[in-house]
């Protein structure tokens, strides 16, 4: 299991990631002290953990090998960095060959993911902008990677939402 223990700082959250061991409850991470680290997310298939790197100054979206189950973690394991003006909120599509992003101006990128002996090689293609609040993970793909749903911050004056639970108790009343 992945774990990303992180701490609320402003308008950033900062942490690591650390594996856990369900069968005798170890904890073991994955990268070296002090490499802080926002959202983080395993690849379907298991391969890869993207995550945003904050090291120099602003996220950058770094991909790694996830650690093989019954193996110790490497602390020196490659890091492929995949984002060119910064990323954050990673996550990967179905079939772990796309991985999605934000940059920090709002661009959802999509990243073609292909790998063999042991190395990634990525192609960035940005694919449309979105406005969302910069501290939520509010963006979700559809597992073919066709579809996004996505919510978008508010503005003030808008239409307000009502929702209606157990309507037809409501309509029964008026007959």
């Amino acid at each position: 299991m992945l774990i990303v223990k992180g701490s609320y700082q402003g308008s950033a959250t900062s942490g690591s990631i650390y594996r856990l061991e369900l069968a005798d409850r170890s904890v073991q991470a994955l990268l070296p002290a002090g490499q802080r680290v926002s959202m983080a997310a395993l690849s379907p298939d298991g391969r890869w953990i993207a995550f945003g790197n904050l090291a120099s100054g602003r996220p950058e979206i770094v991909v790694m090998a996830a650690p093989r189950e019954g193996v110790a973690p490497d602390l020196t394991t490659r890091q492929w960095l995949v984002s060119t003006e910064g990323g954050d909120k990673p996550m990967w599509r179905a079939d772990s060959r796309e991985l999605y992003y934000m940059r920090p101006d709002g661009m959802l990128m999509a990243v073609a993911v292909e790998s063999s002996g042991g190395e990634l090689r990525t192609r960035e293609t940005p694919l449309f902008q979105v406005f969302q609040r910069s501290y939520v993970h509010s963006i979700d793909v559809t597992p073919d990677g066709q579809h996004f749903v996505v919510a978008v911050a508010g503005t003030d004056g808008g239409t307000p939402l009502a929702v209606v639970t157990d309507w037809t108790r409501a309509l029964r009343r008026k007959n």
